[in-house]
């Protein structure tokens, strides 16, 4: 790290409102970069896969942590609850990440549903994605913004159904699949389309609309951005997209 070689000192940490908020750090006395350091004192942290069984160093899962300055629940909503706590009282993070051999954990992504913008407002993407499900020529979409100043879908279009629609709504006709996903100006129509969808009126917040869309080429495929259960898995996603989402924010 150049800012270590000019003698300032970064001690990165990890931490959350329900763990008060210390999880992990990495002391000013580590040399160990790009990592978020060991567990506090007192607390447990584990690596576990999607079936609940702890991995080993070096493998992604979700950051499970149990400890004395872990919160005891949320309140009056048991139901939360259920979903937040192991049975053996390890606080599901909701973050991905993994430990290195000398065990310093490293976040990698997110695994929970819910997307936190820059601004700190909380959103579940199911309620907008199922908005933006009601066009007819969406077969899925996945709304992206966790960290940035605000939210953006990528779509997966039935072509055929996108043209219709297109021909119909906006009186366009366009000749190719490659027409469809390179029209910029048609873009934004469409995405003006989904953001009439997005009203307060139906419980939608302002922070809640898009500022982008683009189109994928390529369908949602099981054991790729979908579990055996047809769930998106949204790192993945994110991952495999991920220099097109950077583009979509700029």
């Amino acid at each position: 790290c150049w800012l270590d070689a000019i003698g300032i000192r970064i001690a990165n940490a990890y931490g959350m409102t329900e763990c008060a908020p210390a999880i992990a750090g990495r002391g000013f006395n580590s040399h160990m970069f790009a990592t978020l350091g060991p567990p506090v004192p007192g607390t447990e942290v584990r690596i576990v896969d999607s079936a609940g069984n702890e991995v080993s160093a070096g493998i992604e899962g979700e950051v499970e942590v149990r400890g004395p300055q872990v919160f005891p629940g949320y309140y009056d909503d048991e139901e939360e609850n259920r979903q937040a706590f192991t049975a053996d009282g390890f606080f599901r993070t909701g973050d991905l990440g993994k430990f290195t051999v000398t065990g310093e954990l490293v976040l990698t992504g997110r695994s929970k549903e819910i997307i936190v913008l820059a601004s700190g407002e909380n959103i579940d993407p199911t309620r907008i994605e199922g908005a933006i499900g009601q066009l007819p020529f969406v077969s899925d979409a996945v709304l992206v913004g966790q960290d940035r100043k605000g939210l953006a879908a990528l779509i997966v279009p039935d072509m055929d159904k996108l043209k219709d629609f297109v021909a119909e709504k906006f009186h366009l006709k366009q000749e190719s699949a490659a027409d469809l996903e390179d029209d910029l100006a048609l873009r934004e129509k469409v995405k003006k389309e989904i953001n009439r969808l997005l009203q307060p009126k139906d419980g939608f917040k302002p922070y809640e609309k898009l500022l982008k869309i683009d189109f994928l080429k390529k369908e949602f495929t099981v054991g790729e951005e979908l579990t055996n259960t047809m769930k998106k898995r949204r790192h993945v996603i994110e991952k495999k997209y991920r220099e097109l989402i950077d583009r979509l924010f700029k």
